[in-house]
């Protein structure tokens, strides 16, 4: 099954199109820092609409929140989650969307679900992370952001 796995964030939203375990596309949005949450989140949610039109997956799937954070982050990133679904469910007329639950991802990763992002990383088939650091990822680029929603796209 096509699966579109995305790791929203406004920083690097990453995502990943997967098929069991191969990847077919994948890569790192950014947002324009000198903008407003609300006018970023609609243009990351279009950008992964083009990449929905693009693939055509079975499924998108998204990190839950994680609501031990503090601060705007958690309800910033609520928005983003939301204005994603929403717009590729009303502009495509997609409904098949599942959150899982950034324990759920950690604990398909390592076994645990308190892996650390340096974790996440080193549990990456040596072939994905390969292709990862090939395009010149790297932990402050993006790539603990691709770790995860490649293992977004993996949990059962």
């Amino acid at each position: 099954m096509k699966i579109l796995a995305i790791d929203q964030s406004y920083t690097h939203c990453a995502y990943c199109v997967t098929e069991g375990t191969s990847i077919i596309d994948f890569g790192v949005l950014v947002s324009n820092t000198d903008t407003d949450v609300y006018k970023r989140s609609l243009d990351l949610a279009l950008r992964l609409g083009g990449l929905y039109l693009k693939h055509q997956p079975k499924e998108i799937r998204l990190e839950g929140l994680a609501f031990g954070m503090r601060g705007n982050a958690t309800r910033d990133l609520s928005g983003l989650l939301f204005t994603i679904i929403n717009v590729i469910s009303h502009l495509h007329v997609f409904d098949n969307f599942r959150i899982i639950a950034p324990t759920q991802v950690k604990k398909a990763a390592t076994g645990s679900g308190k892996a650390k992002k340096k974790e996440m990383i080193e549990a990456l088939p040596p072939n994905i992370l390969k292709l990862f650091k090939d395009q010149n990822f790297k932990q402050t680029t993006g790539l603990t952001d691709l770790a995860d929603a490649y293992w977004i796209s993996q949990v059962k």
